[in-house]
């Protein structure tokens, strides 16, 4: 549902890791969020604290990107 959101030009609010470390990557699905931020593919639209922030797709392109994977990743589970 909050990638749906993000498609669709709306923000999410999630807690980001700045100072993960690769062994903490897969501790926890939360940590995609940290992970899509930190290398660009999300970007900060505001901040409700010092650790969460407002995240959205920052362009058209990474739009196409972010759909294309999650329809892939769908069709292929059928």
């Amino acid at each position: 549902m909050e990638l749906t959101s993000l498609i669709n030009g709306h923000t999410v609010q999630k807690q980001i890791s700045q100072e993960m470390t690769y062994k903490e990557l897969y501790s926890s699905i939360d940590n995609i969020w940290s992970t899509l931020f930190m290398t660009g593919y999300l970007t900060q639209r505001g901040q409700v604290d010092s650790k969460t922030y407002e995240l959205a797709v920052p362009n058209l392109e990474i739009r196409d990107i972010i759909t294309t994977h999650v329809r892939n990743h769908f069709t292929m589970e059928r």
